[in-house]
């Protein structure tokens, strides 16, 4: 085996031979022009991006001839052993090289989800894609939901799948385009899956209300089977199709009204990306894939239903603000995805997979530290790979001083060992993060599990003095996994093993669950279910604390505890009755110390936009600022019980020190209006407000100008909402001690007030005058000194064999634009040897 700075790789050729161009030819195309050791086996080909070679056109009607004599290329330099890794661009018989190790990228697991029907007349796809897995070293999958679609159905070990997002080639380039002046564009095959036909239906919709708008569908002609469904409409008229050139993408994206993309699955979406890039406000159908690629960047809709994609778009139409609001968040999400990423973890995948050939082939021969020293100079174990671009040329042969230090240091006992774990489940909200703090505060180990670190680590928070962990020896572990994903619970649950569990993981947005109720069902629900079973399946001794909600009760009169009935109104509130309802079952059936915290309203700075405290916050400080002009909002008169979320984690911890697993409501007992909320904090910046109007009609005003501040918008109001809601935590206080109003409800808000002040001195928010802005635009923020934080990554080879190799590494940990600093890291890894960069760490399995 070579030097793994200069890995061999062959591509194989099938996608060239048959692609002109294409998503696969364009991602292998991109791992190729970045590696001077990579080749393509290719003699002829039209495919676009490998321009520089002879064209297949000159050899029409020979393309089968084609494909074979690149075929016999193939096979030739394959078994020249020239080459260590053989990376198939697509799946295909061939017999496994002795010397040559076997990646396979997976895109999708199409043909599998929906083998008796769309693709019911194709079953080699199916058949060779198992079979390739079977055979390679290493998988790549474009997506964590493709990674779990190829456990759950083709039984690939997860360990041997790695996770690496692919890019896409837009480039900002304007061109006048004679397309129609107000469109909403469709991108790419409309057939079976693509779920052309919920579109069209939607946009009937679209066009009686707004006749001017049309629908721009860029790809090939319409079909018989298209052209009947719109003709049936009357809709001919208002669909165009539209064969676009790569060059023409971006305008058309950048013009569009919205993008929508309506599949009911996929493996990746570079559209996603592509829309991303455009700033084109972007609508998705409600399907696990597309919610880990845009997160909170894009609206979405129930895939089934017509309707409320038009709902969607109607957002878009009647709110500019969110439209912007979309866009500019996506421009941050985009800074995730790069073809220069992708190359960059497929090139420490393509090691990885190198480093753990070797040590398979060696570990049994050599004592464990006599291994380390042992390595001959063609094993380079640099960190060039990890540790962005810091160049290593030391090998473990030659040790250098400081690598000896990290070798001892790495094998004395840790001071933490006898340290309690819990495990935080959904720790990327306001709860995970207070919790994260009491915890280290206790001295407990915590462990994470994070969907997407970059996602995490980019969270809104705020900079104020109580949120920065500032003791060295606080350590969060990370490790990637989802409620959704059973596989990957258990694995983490074995590794970790937790004292304590605390779920506070799904969708957390009321309004939102109507819009996708199968999202939270599986998030809430089924999520909590697949942590209950985990826990009883492998048996761990551990306590399990679950987030219920107050949303529950719905309507019920007086102030709610523990005894007063449920009455759920919305998909929300019945999946978290479902979790609470499992809980008491698994603790009943099983005896597993599980409870359930019934959650009233809690609030912080921490608090995502969409959520209405932190809605009226943002809007106070910025409208007196003169950043903004209006606040929208629903229902005025809505009452709710209002606590800090600081103060209600604390809860959360008693429940699972008391003797005996009960359910606790978690509630101040003191009841505020929405306008209460609006009329403190506006006080708060200097604005009395007043108020005139009744219903829907009514406003808020600058009391002393008379400016409106404030007007309803039905948009924000529920299908069902609750009017009124207290709690009564009576129990909590007598049985755990807990004191609800440490922090009165004036407090919270002007804790609030002054965080988001805050976060726009450092930076965080808009800062020029609307005048001087362009609205489009999201402020850059402000620079943030980095401060320096330690890495440290020890690792075991084996069981039987102990050999260790240990990176102490110091490095500036940049503060990201919301100015939220990590603690220090201290993570392990056991079984396989490798390291990571720092943002690659959603992909790194810490075990404890």
């Amino acid at each position: 085996m070579r030097s793994l700075k200069s890995l061999k790789i062959l591509y194989s050729h099938d996608i060239f031979s048959t692609q002109f161009v294409g998503g696969i030819s364009r991602y292998i195309f991109e791992l190729y022009i970045r590696n001077k050791n990579a080749k393509i086996p290719i003699i002829y080909s039209e495919n676009l991006y490998l321009h520089k070679f002879t064209k297949k056109s000159h050899f029409k009607g020979k393309n089968r001839l084609i494909w074979n004599l690149n075929e016999y290329f193939e096979r030739f330099l394959l078994k020249s052993g020239r080459f260590d890794m053989y990376h198939l661009s697509y799946y295909k018989h061939f017999k496994k090289p002795k010397d040559t190790l076997v990646v396979v990228s997976v895109y999708d697991m199409i043909h599998e989800i929906y083998a008796s029907s769309y693709f019911k007349h194709d079953t080699k796809t199916s058949a060779l894609k198992a079979k390739n897995c079977a055979q390679a070293d290493g998988i790549i999958a474009i997506s964590h939901q493709t990674k779990k679609d190829l456990v759950k159905i083709l039984k690939i070990p997860p360990e041997k799948i790695k996770v690496i997002y692919l890019g896409h080639s837009l480039t900002k380039k304007q061109i006048r385009l004679n397309t129609p002046e107000s469109y909403i564009l469709f991108v790419g095959n409309r057939g079976g899956y693509k779920n052309f036909d919920t579109f069209v239906y939607a946009m009937q919709h679209i066009i009686k209300q707004y006749p001017h708008i049309k629908a721009l569908c860029v790809g090939a002609d319409f079909s018989k089977k298209e052209l009947a469904l719109l003709n049936s409409l009357n809709l001919e008229s208002h669909f165009i199709s539209y064969a676009a050139k790569d060059d023409e993408l971006y305008s058309l994206y950048a013009g569009a009204i919205c993008f929508v993309f309506p599949s009911f699955y996929e493996g990746f979406g570079i559209p996603i990306l592509e829309s991303f890039f455009a700033k084109c406000p972007t609508i998705l159908s409600d399907i696990a894939v597309f919610r880990e690629i845009a997160t909170d960047c894009a609206l979405y809709f129930e895939p089934h239903k017509a309707q409320d994609l038009a709902f969607q778009i109607e957002q878009i139409l009647q709110n500019p603000q969110l439209a912007r609001s979309l866009t500019a968040h996506a421009s941050k999400r985009l800074e995730d995805f790069s073809w220069e990423k992708t190359y960059q973890q497929t090139m420490e995948f393509y090691q990885e997979i190198a480093i753990n050939h070797k040590m398979r082939n060696r570990v049994d021969s050599v004592d464990s530290m006599d291994f380390v020293g042992s390595m001959d100079s063609s094993t380079d174990l640099s960190l060039d790979s990890t540790m962005d671009s810091t160049k290593s040329s030391a090998h473990t042969k030659n040790l250098t001083q400081s690598q000896t230090h990290i070798l001892a240091h790495a094998q004395t006992k840790p001071q933490e060992q006898g340290m309690k774990k819990a495990l935080i489940i959904g720790a990327g909200g306001q709860d995970g993060y207070f919790l994260m703090k009491l915890l280290l505060q206790k001295s407990y180990e915590v462990h994470i599990i994070v969907r997407h670190l970059p996602y995490f680590r980019d969270i809104t928070f705020v900079h104020y003095d109580d949120l920065y962990f500032t003791n060295p020896a606080h350590k969060v572990i990370y490790h990637y996994g989802d409620i959704t994903d059973s596989s990957s619970i258990v694995e983490i649950l074995q590794k970790t093993k937790p004292h304590e569990i605390y779920n506070l993981a799904g969708i957390s947005n009321v309004k939102k669950s109507f819009s996708m109720p199968q999202n939270t069902a599986d998030s809430i629900a089924l999520g909590t279910l697949r942590i209950l079973e985990t826990i009883r399946s492998i048996g761990i001794d551990t306590r399990f604390y679950n987030a219920a909600s107050s949303e529950i009760f719905g309507n019920a009169k007086g102030a709610q505890n523990e005894l007063t009935p449920f009455d759920p109104k919305s998909p929300y509130a019945i999946a978290k009755l479902y979790a609470l309802y499992m809980v008491r079952h698994y603790r009943e059936a099983y005896k597993i110390f599980a409870v359930n915290g019934i959650l009233f309203n809690h609030e912080s700075p921490l608090r995502s936009d969409e959520f209405v405290s932190k809605k009226i916050v943002k809007a106070a400080v910025q409208i007196a600022n003169g950043t903004q002009e209006k606040l929208y909002l629903g229902n005025l008169d809505s009452r709710r019980d209002f606590g800090y979320a600081k103060d209600y984690v604390e809860c959360m911890y008693l429940m699972l020190q008391h003797s005996t697993p009960e359910d606790f409501v978690i509630a101040t007992g003191e009841q505020h209006s929405i306008k209460e909320i609006c009329e403190i904090a506006f006080a708060k910046v200097g604005i009395e407000l007043e108020w005139f109007g009744s219903g829907i009609n009514q406003k808020g005003r600058d009391k002393h100008t008379k400016k409106i501040l404030i007007e309803v918008n039905p948009n924000y109001f529920r299908p069902l909402d609750i009017a009124s809601s207290i709690g009564d935590s009576q129990k909590a206080q007598k049985l755990l001690g807990w004191n609800p109003k440490n922090t009165s409800f004036e407090e919270l808000i002007e804790i609030m007030i002054n965080a988001q002040k805050q976060e726009i001195s450092n930076g965080g928010g808009a800062k020029k005058k609307l005048s001087q802005a362009n609205p489009t635009l999201k402020q850059n923020p402000k620079t943030i000194k980095p401060q320096t934080q330690i890495l440290y990554v020890s690792f075991s080879i084996s069981n039987a064999h102990l050999a260790k190799y240990s990176a102490l590494e110091s490095f500036d940990f940049h503060r990201f634009s919301h100015n939220f600093c990590l603690p220090t890291l201290h993570l392990h890894h056991s079984s396989s040897l490798k390291l990571h960069r720092l943002h690659d760490l959603c992909d790194f399995k810490a075990a404890a």
